[in-house]
């Protein structure tokens, strides 16, 4: 049963990083979303560099530290792959996504939702139509909401 969820996530990912990629693509082309283009794109990266960015923005979480937009940004995208990410698997790293998950969710949500201007929609999904970015994984499955773990 574990490899059959694992091959359905990972048809998932591969799936969702070639229609991403060609509608970002074509955005760019067609000269829409110039402004975000720059913040809101499929980012894949290893497993230890993922580590290293989602500890940077606990530490600044835990500190307290004022987040600007990119940095919000990028805490959300932590936030979904540790939702979607196969990493639970190891003790240690199931618990750091935990209680990233909950220092997310209790202290920083709200100022991330009217930060990036979101609204809500059917099931109580968080989506910023300013940013086309889903806070929590919504009714899609999309490589720009996440980062892309490379094994």
């Amino acid at each position: 049963m574990a490899s059959i969820k694992r091959l359905f996530i990972t048809l998932n990912i591969v799936i969702t990083i070639v229609s991403c990629n060609h509608n970002y693509h074509a955005k760019v082309n067609q000269g829409q979303n110039q402004d975000n283009d720059d913040i809101i794109r499929c980012d894949t990266m290893t497993k230890e560099s993922f580590f290293v960015l989602a500890t940077k923005i606990r530490r600044d979480m835990d500190s307290h530290k004022e987040m600007s937009l990119k940095h919000a940004i990028e805490a959300v995208k932590v936030y979904n792959t540790l939702h979607l990410a196969e990493l639970a698997r190891d003790e240690n790293w199931s618990k750091f996504s935990s209680q990233f998950i909950q220092v997310f969710i209790t202290k920083y949500l709200n100022k991330i939702v009217q930060m990036l201007e979101c609204g809500y929609g059917k099931g109580m999904t968080i989506y910023s139509r300013k940013y086309d970015l889903y806070v929590g994984i919504g009714s899609e499955f999309r490589c720009k909401d996440i980062y892309t773990i490379v094994l």
